[in-house]
């Protein structure tokens, strides 16, 4: 239940993404899309209980979830950066997570804000050294 509004809140805003992109948006792609990760996070939440249980240990159904959860949050922060004109990376956002929780915070924002990407006014991807790089 706790992935229901993260879905669809990743709904939202990749519907927001494709249109700022000028992709063409089909509502039968989009609820395919979403239905999909339903089934997909009941399989991920069925999977961190087995392996729970079978284990015997606990912290492993978190972590599991945790996982999925922050790809997820992930998602929803690069979709909502896009249509602000930014990109967004995943591996500089994980690393910025793993920051976090050692305990460097103001280090974790410093290298997420000078690894960043920035998106030009004509839609091209450039990194801090001004040089193209791909958008993902």
């Amino acid at each position: 239940m706790a992935s229901i509004p993260l879905i669809l809140l990743d709904l939202d805003f990749g519907i927001k993404a494709a249109k700022h992109r000028q992709d063409k948006v089909r509502v039968s792609k989009a609820i395919r899309g979403t239905f999909g990760k339903v089934v997909e996070y009941f399989a991920w939440v069925c999977f961190a209980a087995t392996a729970s249980l079978a284990f015997g240990i606990k912290w492993i159904e978190w972590a599991v979830l945790g996982l999925v959860y922050a790809n997820e949050l992930a998602s929803i922060i690069g979709n909502y950066l896009e249509t602000k004109g930014m990109a967004f990376s995943f591996v500089h956002f994980y690393r910025w997570i793993l920051k976090l929780i050692a305990g460097k915070a103001g280090e974790a924002m410093d290298t997420a804000e000078a690894e960043g990407i920035i998106i030009d006014k004509d839609g091209k991807a450039r990194d801090k050294r001004g040089r193209y790089t791909k958008r993902r």
